[in-house]
């Protein structure tokens, strides 16, 4: 997902991605002003991770979005 599209769709709530090479999926809000990135790998807990961490980036460049509940239930 390109920049311009990630961030208009972060200013509406928090967006959902899946990224299937790395096997996680990922949560970015906005909390005041500020972006926090959170993902769930299989069989573990959700974890807030940099969200200008590369691998993290590259996971918003080329996750596909999904809706709350399909991130809800990967496990």
């Amino acid at each position: 997902m390109d920049l311009v599209k990630l961030c208009s769709k972060l200013s509406k709530g928090a967006l959902y991605l899946k990224d299937d090479y790395e096997d996680i999926v990922l949560k970015i809000v906005v909390i005041d002003n500020s972006t926090h990135c959170f993902i769930k790998r299989r069989g573990r807990k959700e974890i807030e991770v940099n969200s200008t961490d590369k691998d993290i980036f590259e996971s918003k460049m080329y996750g596909k979005e999904i809706s709350k509940e399909e991130y809800d239930k990967f496990q």
